[in-house]
């Protein structure tokens, strides 16, 4: 699991982390580095300024108007004008409350991180505009627009932005763009800033080295709320002195369901679940091969008693079913340990204990059964 830093939200506070457990089915996506400790959610992760990271050295061109007819992607415009998408400024237009607009700039393989555009502007109520408020404000339909000339707007520039050299815009036309246009030269930035999602090609704020992105479930999150709230409602503490300060508050919420679906992503193979033996349902599931056999069920009552009298919590699996059915569905649901009542026991009076994850067979004699429970138990904690 990455402690990650992430995004307060509406919790506030200064400082917050989200625990992540790696996997690939997750709906979240942590940013690691490669050389490091640092990590941290997508929406949180921080991206390096451009100083230093020029494209290729090229001398500023002048600014031309081109015709591209239907071309309104990225995309298209990339393979239109023959230029890689790093070479694109995407220019974005976004509400801010009912009358207020930005046009935010964004590089052309970037995507804008409306968390951190969010907090920039302080703005709960930011959305991306209409249509029609994008042909009013730019005089362009959506696709078209760009920076040169868009009078009346605030310009966000992402840092990334600021390093392109003779750049492609949209021209505030239909079907038309702009090439060799520079920032700074061809239109001033309002405000610049990091306003985007890391990529793999960002370097660790921290260290330097590349970082990693990382499919992951979030399973907690911690918030330093510090004193937002008792400064709000006067709570206080009195020091030695009697001196009154507000108290320092923090909060963290579990998701226990979350946990469970972690655990199976991370802790699997092709037969089924392993669970690790902290949080698995049972520590150990009984296998009786021949649940119609008194002799059978009666050493099971027993081995059961002996295991909830050392603390351990035992599945039976006593149905009337075939041997290889029941090993099977104790594969399956992957409790850590398993004692098997079967032909061993009718033959030679020995117990089969199996260790789930690697399959390891021992067997025991009976008065060695709890013992051999309990190292098998003991060896998996560590892994938790």
């Amino acid at each position: 699991v990455l402690a990650c830093e992430a995004d307060s939200g509406v919790m506030g506070g200064s400082v917050s982390h989200e625990f992540m457990a790696p996997a690939d089915i997750g709906e979240d996506t942590a940013v690691r580095c490669t050389g490091c400790v640092y990590a941290a959610n997508r929406e949180a992760a921080k991206c390096e300024k451009a100083e230093g990271r020029k494209q290729k050295a090229e001398e500023p061109k002048p600014i031309e108007e081109v015709a591209t007819p239907g071309k309104h992607t990225v995309e298209q415009v990339s393979q239109f004008l023959k230029v890689p998408a790093m070479k694109l400024i995407k220019t974005l237009l976004y509400d801010i409350g009912e009358k207020d607009h930005v046009a935010v700039l964004i590089r052309g393989d970037h995507e804008v991180n409306e968390a951190k555009l969010a907090r920039l502007l302080k703005s709960s109520a930011l959305k991306l505009s209409s249509a029609q408020a994008i042909e009013r404000l730019s005089g362009g339909p959506v696709g078209f627009t760009g920076p040169v000339k868009l009078d009346g707007v605030r310009l966000v520039v992402d840092h990334a932005v600021t390093s392109v050299v003779n750049a492609v815009t949209g021209a505030n036309a239909s079907d038309r763009h702009l090439i060799n246009v520079n920032p700074g030269r061809d239109f001033t930035p309002t405000l610049v800033a990091d306003i985007r999602y890391a990529t793999t090609e960002d370097a660790c704020p921290r260290c330097g080295k590349r970082v990693e992105l990382l499919r992951a479930i979030e399973v907690g999150h911690v918030f330093q709320l510090g004193t937002k709230y008792t400064q709000t409602f006067g709570a206080m503490v009195q020091d030695a002195g009697g001196a009154a300060h507000p108290m320092i508050m923090g909060c963290y919420g579990i998701g226990v369901n979350r946990i469970v679906a972690a655990a199976i992503e991370q802790r699997h193979d092709a037969d089924g679940i392993l669970w690790p033996a902290a949080i698995s349902p049972f520590h150990v599931v009984i296998s009786v091969l021949e649940a119609e056999n008194p002799a059978f069920l009666q050493l099971t009552q027993e081995l059961e008693g002996e295991l909830a009298r050392a603390g351990y919590e035992a599945l039976v699996d006593d149905r009337v079913q075939s041997p290889g059915s029941k090993l099977k569905d104790a594969d399956l649901i992957g409790i850590p340990v398993q004692i098997i009542i079967g032909k061993t026991w009718a033959q030679s009076q020995r117990l089969e204990v199996v260790e789930r994850a690697g399959k390891s067979r021992h067997q025991v004699e009976r008065p060695q059964c709890l013992p051999t429970v309990k190292t098998l138990l003991d060896k998996l904690a560590p892994r938790l």
